[in-house]
């Protein structure tokens, strides 16, 4: 994407965000270039500003040392910097540079830095929570598999426990002898029991919990995963 020798792509072919681009159209033709920046800088939007006041982003610009050494922080100076260009465009609350603001303590506290800062945490909490579910869905697969299996293989006692168990387990809330009859079953310390209602529902409840509260960081469009690797 940046075989050029300006190393500049538009940013909707670096960053894959429908619903970014559907609230502002301009956004996806605007430049993202590698560039050769001081240590300190990781990424900045070029403003051009006219005499009338008007300001007019011409682009981003992340550092290019950072692209190969750590991807996960470009992408997520990449979606701190896509932030500023909304402020600019909504004539939100601006960020700066430690200069700009007078020292790195006055920088940290700019509203529109914090805000930048703020969806990019959102961004990364996101993507790990999809990476994580993703991974728990992977090992949730393998315990259900070998749970087919040990069913498969068990004896005709160790079936009907594990039929009452899920019966008892269901019935738990409207059952005065449900809990008698788990903790009876549990006893045996059936392996099919075990993975079903310990390992497997462990599992499925991280999963489930984990996939409610994704929304509630982050719309899964802005997640930084989206972004195509440089």
């Amino acid at each position: 994407l940046f075989h050029d020798e300006y190393h500049i792509a538009k940013l909707k072919d670096v960053y894959d965000n429908p619903k970014l681009y559907k609230a502002y159209p301009a956004l996806g033709t605007r430049s993202v270039q590698l560039a050769d920046l001081d240590d300190k800088t990781r990424g900045f939007v070029e403003v051009v500003r006219y005499p009338s006041g008007r300001d007019l982003v011409s682009g981003i610009k992340l550092h290019e040392k950072f692209v190969e050494s750590e991807p996960d922080k470009i992408k997520e100076t990449l979606v701190h910097e896509v932030q500023h260009v909304i402020q600019t465009y909504e004539n939100f609350a601006r960020g700066g540079s430690v200069d700009f603001a007078g020292g790195e303590k006055n920088y940290l506290r700019l509203a529109g830095e914090q805000e930048a800062r703020a969806t990019a945490t959102r961004a990364i909490k996101h993507t790990e929570t999809v990476r994580r579910i993703d991974e728990q869905k992977r090992r949730l697969s393998l315990k259900q598999k070998e749970l087919d299996h040990v069913l498969e293989e068990a004896s005709e006692e160790e079936k009907a426990d594990y039929a009452a168990y899920g019966k008892a387990y269901a019935d738990f809330d409207g059952s005065e002898n449900a809990g008698d009859v788990m903790a009876s079953i549990e006893k045996k310390n059936w392996k099919s029991v075990n993975l079903r209602w310990g390992d497997i529902y462990m599992l499925e409840w991280n999963i489930a919990d984990d996939e409610e509260g994704l929304d509630a960081r982050m719309p899964k469009p802005h997640s930084y995963d989206a972004i195509v690797t440089f």
